[in-house]
């Protein structure tokens, strides 16, 4: 949940009580759609370059696993403890933010 708004989609998701099916799937979406048009706008202006691509192919391998590992994962996990793990991430990424 690092760079593309997803702590504060995750507060919002959080007090609109949606399913933890719906919210891995919401924020799943949004940051492939955000980080596309990043890719799109650091290519253009040259700031992602051949050079980085090899890397960049691992980084997207990597989230597509995650994202897998996780709709897997959530099916094992009851609602109100998923729920009380968002809460307690985005408490420590809120502390984060204002320490650091």
């Amino acid at each position: 949940m690092i760079g593309d708004g997803s702590a504060i989609k995750a507060a919002l998701l959080t007090k609109m009580g949606i399913t933890k099916e719906r919210f891995i799937a919401t924020v799943a979406i949004t940051a492939l759609a955000i980080n596309t048009i990043k890719a799109a706008a650091y290519t253009k202006y040259s700031i992602l370059t051949m050079q980085e691509i090899p890397l960049t192919i691992v980084l997207i391998g990597a989230a597509l696993s995650g994202t897998f590992i996780a709709r897997n994962t959530i099916t094992k996990i009851d609602s109100a403890v998923f729920t009380k793990m968002m809460k307690v991430v985005i408490v420590i990424i809120g502390l984060k933010l204002l320490i650091f």
